[in-house]
């Protein structure tokens, strides 16, 4: 066990990677537009803050690829 812990700081999974860079482009994108989405009724906010976070994601994953 303790052999795994020593290995886990040297592998980092690569779509972990994907997921971080495009967390991070999501959390700045989502306080631009956060007022817009919780403001308007079409559209449930939680919904489209997940489809934005798998749109981004996967941007990031042909970007970083």
């Amino acid at each position: 066990m303790s052999d795994w812990v020593i290995l886990s700081g040297y592998y980092f999974p690569p779509y972990a990677r994907f997921f971080v860079f495009g967390f991070s482009v999501w959390l700045l994108f989502r306080r631009t537009y956060s007022s817009y989405l919780y403001s308007s009724s079409i559209v449930h906010p939680y919904l489209c803050d997940i489809c934005v976070l798998i749109t981004l994601v996967n941007i990031s994953y042909f970007l970083l690829r």
